[in-house]
């Protein structure tokens, strides 16, 4: 069994831009309010260790999710490869990034996570649905973000 979701966002600005953003990972990623409040009112921690060779290490911690990721940012502004684990099962994800006709950005992600037991594999089956409108509306947030931290400079 293999869940998979994806999500298709468009920007005004450049993918220079748009891959910076994406890429500057930092540890209060996930602290603004509406990440706080997905996350139950608590700070979502974020480990940062860069590994050399163009990849990084993100740990993420939340209330109800992990994930241990590898980025691999060699493919620079083009594709963010990551791959890792969750508290789920085995990740893997693509974000493509490709400039629009207008020279705005579309912003595409992959997301695959095999449920590695019984009640991941449960959960998937009663609530795919509705774990994919979470992903989608965290990534949704994190656009919201990114647009108006460029629309301030």
């Amino acid at each position: 069994m293999v869940w998979k979701y994806e999500n298709t966002v468009t920007s005004k600005y450049a993918p220079e831009v748009v891959w910076d953003f994406l890429t500057n990972y930092d540890a209060l990623d996930h602290n603004s309010p509406v990440f706080l409040e997905e996350n139950g009112g608590q700070a979502w921690p974020r480990e940062v260790t860069q590994l050399g060779g163009g990849k990084v290490n993100l740990k993420d911690t939340a209330k109800r999710f992990s994930s241990e990721l590898t980025v691999d940012l060699s493919d620079r502004p083009n594709k963010i490869p990551t791959e890792g684990t969750t508290s789920m099962g085995p990740w893997k994800g693509m974000t493509t990034i490709t400039r629009t006709p207008e020279g705005g950005t579309n912003w595409q992600s992959r997301i695959e996570i095999a449920p590695n037991r019984f009640g991941a594999k449960l959960i998937f089956a009663l609530f795919g649905g509705k774990l994919r409108k979470s992903f989608q509306k965290h990534e949704r947030q994190h656009f919201i973000e990114m647009e108006a931290s460029m629309a301030a400079k």
